[in-house]
């Protein structure tokens, strides 16, 4: 037969003294941070992958994007076309702001060429420039 008991080391609650701390604590200009938070854009990023049936309007609505230019940038430049050419699956990221406006697309795709399937993949860049867009791709090691 076995027994256990327990019992407290500590004294009893309350035994224990009692003090009251009153300390000014300074408050950080919250006017600053707030007129920073205004300025700050926020936006919306979501990943899609391409589906063969996808046009521009498509893609870019289901990743939450309203953007008429940037669905025309992907219907007539050489390198934005390059989003839904090819086989479907494509990894798209689209970043847009609060209105709906695109502010940046990237697509990860295999590497251009055979030889460095293996080791690396194409990175095709879409981002706002001014009144219109930029494309560039990158290739980079897995």
């Amino acid at each position: 037969m076995t027994a256990f008991g327990i019992a407290p080391l500590a004294p009893d609650a309350a035994e224990l003294p009692r003090r009251t701390v009153v300390e000014t604590v300074a408050t950080p200009d919250l006017e600053a941070q707030i007129e920073e938070l205004a300025t700050h854009a926020i936006g919306l990023t979501r990943s899609e992958a391409t589906r063969s049936s996808d046009t521009p309007d498509s893609l870019l609505r289901r990743a939450g994007a309203f953007d008429p230019a940037a669905a025309a940038f992907l219907r007539t430049d050489p390198l934005g076309r390059r989003v839904l050419q090819g086989r479907a699956g494509k990894m798209v990221h689209v970043t847009a702001d609060a209105s709906g406006q695109v502010r940046k697309i990237v697509v990860r795709s295999p590497a251009e060429k055979v030889e460095q399937q293996a080791t690396h993949f194409t990175r095709l860049v879409i981002e706002r420039a001014g009144a219109g867009f930029s494309a560039r791709t990158e290739t980079a090691p897995l």
